[in-house]
C-alpha cells in the first residue's frame, strides 16, 4: 500500500491506547487492497457507520471475539488511519448477547449507539451508550437502559434529537400488547426524557415493519413510517406514519395516518422535507398483483396533512406496468424534495428518482440507471452527496462473488462516476452490507462486512474521492460540488407574518448553528445543525417561544469559526 506525507495543516486526532500517532497513510488505490477496520478473532459484522465531523468515520459492529456477541467501534480519520485501540473499543462486552447496534454522530466527534440487549431478558431489552471522540464511554459502563418492559424488543434504531441527545426507536411486543414500535428520547447525558418504557407510535396498530426514523420537526421529535394491516379487515397492507413531538406526544392522531388505501403497499422509506414534515415512499401493487409493484410516494406536512393527493403519486411508471420495484431508500435533496433509490428486480437494475416538494419528478420517467450491468445487486444505506444528489453503495455479483460498488448521481440526475459504479472492493470470496458516509468533498468513505479470508466475517473500509477514484487522502475540508461557501438566505415567506424558513448552505461536514436575533442583538432562538453534513438544509422558525413584533430580524449561521447573516422582515 503506497504511503504519502500529508500536508502540515492536516488535522491529527491522537490515537487512543496505541502509543504515538501512527504514520499518516493514503487510502489504497486498488479495490483488491482495502483498509482493515477490524480483523480480530471471531466474527465482526458491520451494522452502523457515521461521520466523525472531521472528514472521517466511526464504524460500529457486532463482535464475537469474546464468545458471546459484544459491540465494538473504531474511528478512522480522513486518510484511513485508525484513531482508537487496535481492533476497536468495546461499547459493551459483559457476558451476554448484544445485537443490531445502530448509531448516529454525537456532534462532537463521537457517537450515540443503541442496541438489543439480552443480559437480563433473553427476548431482548433496549440499551444505549455514548462514546466520545477518543472512544471513551460517557454513560454508565454497561450503557443506559432505554426499555426493560418485558416481552421482546428488537431492531433498535436511533436518530438525533438535534439538541445533543438522541431518540431511540424499536419494535416492541411487551406482554399483552400487539407488536408495535416505541420510542424514547435521551438527553445528551443519557437521561430518558419520555415515559418509562417509551412511547408507542400507535395505540392499536400492529406495525409489521421497523420504522425508518429521523428528527425533522422543530421540537426535537421524530417521524416514523411503517406498513400495517388495514383496519378494514381485508388483509391488505398499507403505509402509515406518525409524528412524536419533542415531549413524546403523538401529533398525527392516536394511531398515526394511513398514506394509501388501494390494493397493498409495503416497505416504506422516509426522508426529511426540511419543513417539519416528511416524504415517504413505498412499493405499491395497485393495478397489478402482489408481485407487480411500482414506486409511489407521499409528502406529509408537519401538521399531518398529505400534500400530494389521495394515495400518493407514482415516482416512476405507475402501477399496472410490468414492474417489480423493491428495497426502497430515500434521502432529502436539501431543497424540500427527496432522492429515492430502489431495485428494479425484473432487470436487476438500481434506479433513482428525484422529486421536488410539489411532487414533480425531476429525472427521467423511469428513473436514472445507477447500475444496470448483469448480476444480482441490492443498494444499501444511501446518503446525500450534500449537493442535491445521492451516494449509493451496493453488493454486486456481476463477477460471481459479492463485491462492493459505489455510484454518485448528481443533482441533475447524471451518474458522476464510472458507468455501473466504482469497484470499491473486489478482494475475493464475499463482501456484503456496504455502508457509506459523505466525505464533505463530493466523495464517500465506505465500509462493509468482508469474508475475504474464507473463515470469518471482518470489517474493511475504502474511500472514493470526489472524482470517483480510489486512493489518496480525503481531507474532508472542501465544499461539495454545487456549494460555494457558508451561506444563509430567507426561503419564505418574506416578509413574514410570524413563521418563516431559511436555507443554510454548509460547505463543511461538521456541526453548525443557526440563530435568530432582534435588532438589539438579543438571541431569540437557536437551532443546532448536527449530523447533517455538507449541503443545503432548510430550517423553519415557527415563533412558538417568542412572540415576535413587526420589525427587522437577523438570522445568523455559524460553522467552524465562520459566520454569515441574512435579514428577515416581520409584518402584521
Amino acid at each position: 500500500m503506497p504511503r504519502v506525507r500529508l500536508l502540515a495543516f492536516m488535522l491529527v486526532v491522537p490515537a487512543l491506547g496505541i502509543g504515538a500517532s501512527p504514520a499518516r497513510a493514503a487510502w489504497p488505490s486498488s479495490p483488491l487492497v482495502n483498509v482493515p477496520v477490524c480483523t480480530a478473532p471471531g466474527e465482526q459484522v458491520l451494522t452502523a457507520l457515521v461521520r466523525d465531523g472531521q472528514g472521517g468515520l466511526i464504524a460500529v459492529w457486532q463482535d464475537s471475539r469474546n464468545g458471546a456477541d459484544g459491540i465494538f467501534a473504531q474511528r478512522l480519520d480522513a486518510s484511513g488511519v485508525a484513531q482508537w485501540a487496535p481492533g476497536g473499543v468495546a461499547v459493551v462486552t459483559a457476558n451476554s448477547a448484544y445485537s443490531y447496534p445502530a448509531a448516529i454522530p454525537d456532534g462532537a466527534g463521537g457517537a450515540i449507539i443503541a442496541w438489543v440487549d439480552r443480559r437480563a431478558d433473553p427476548d431482548g431489552d433496549i440499551y444505549a451508550q455514548r462514546i466520545d471522540a477518543n472512544g471513551a464511554r460517557q454513560w454508565n459502563t454497561g450503557g443506559v437502559p432505554v426499555c426493560t418492559a418485558g416481552g421482546f424488543g428488537q431492531y433498535a434504531n436511533v436518530v438525533s434529537d438535534r439538541a445533543g441527545g438522541a431518540i431511540v426507536v424499536w419494535m416492541d411486543a411487551r406482554t399483552g400488547q400487539p407488536v408495535t414500535s416505541y420510542a424514547q428520547r435521551l438527553s445528551a447525558g443519557g437521561v430518558p426524557q419520555w415515559a418509562p418504557g417509551g412511547v408507542p407510535f400507535s395505540s392499536s396498530a400492529n406495525a409489521w415493519y421497523t420504522p425508518s426514523v429521523f428528527a425533522p420537526d422543530d421540537s426535537g421529535g421524530v417521524i416514523a413510517a411503517w406498513h400495517d394491516v388495514a383496519p378494514s379487515g381485508t388483509g391488505a397492507v398499507h403505509p402509515w406514519a406518525q409524528r412524536l413531538d419533542g415531549a413524546g406526544q403523538p401529533r398525527w392522531g392516536a394511531n398515526g395516518i394511513m398514506l394509501a388505501d388501494t390494493s397493498s403497499q409495503v416497505d416504506p422509506a422516509i426522508a426529511d422535507d426540511g419543513a417539519g414534515g416528511a416524504i415517504i415512499v413505498w412499493a405499491d401493487s395497485r393495478g397489478g398483483n402482489a408481485i407487480t409493484t411500482s414506486t409511489y410516494g407521499q409528502r406529509v406536512s408537519a401538521a399531518g396533512v398529505p400534500l400530494w393527493g389521495a394515495n400518493g403519486i407514482p415516482l416512476g411508471p405507475p402501477a399496472g406496468f410490468t414492474r417489480n420495484d423493491g428495497y426502497h431508500a430515500a434521502v432529502s435533496d436539501g431543497a424540500g424534495g427527496a432522492v429515492v433509490v430502489w431495485t428494479d428486480y425484473d432487470s436487476k437494475a438500481i434506479r433513482a428518482q428525484r422529486v421536488n416538494g410539489l411532487g414533480a419528478t425531476q429525472w427521467p420517467f423511469d428513473g436514472v440507471l445507477v447500475c444496470s450491468t448483469t448480476g444480482e445487486r441490492q443498494p444499501n444505506r444511501i446518503q446525500s452527496d450534500g449537493a442535491g444528489g445521492v451516494l449509493v453503495p451496493w453488493s454486486d455479483y456481476r463477477l460471481g462473488g459479492g463485491d462492493i460498488y459505489v455510484q454518485r448521481v448528481d443533482a441533475a440526475g447524471e451518474p458522476a462516476w464510472t458507468t455501473d459504479g466504482v469497484a470499491t472492493c473486489t478482494a475475493g470470496y464475499v463482501q456484503a452490507m456496504p455502508m457509506l458516509v459523505a466525505d464533505g468533498a463530493g466523495g464517500a468513505l465506505v465500509a462493509w462486512s468482508d469474508y475475504r479470508g474464507g473463515d470469518n466475517w471482518h470489517v474493511f473500509a475504502q474511500n472514493v474521492a470526489g472524482a470517483g477514484a480510489l486512493g489518496g487522502t480525503t481531507l474532508g475540508v472542501g465544499a461539495a460540488p454545487g456549494l460555494t461557501g457558508l451561506a444563509v438566505r430567507c426561503a419564505g415567506p418574506h416578509p413574514s407574518r410570524g413563521a418563516f424558513a431559511v436555507e443554510c448552505s454548509l460547505p463543511l461536514d461538521g456541526d453548525a448553528i443557526v440563530s435568530l436575533f432582534d435588532v438589539t442583538g438579543r438571541c431569540l432562538e437557536s437551532r443546532p445543525l448536527t449530523g447533517l453534513g455538507a449541503g443545503t438544509h432548510r430550517v423553519t422558525f415557527a415563533g412558538r417561544t417568542v412572540a415576535r413584533s413587526p420589525g427587522v430580524y437577523l438570522v445568523r449561521l455559524a460553522q467552524g469559526g465562520r459566520h454569515c447573516t441574512a435579514r428577515m422582515v416581520v409584518v402584521r
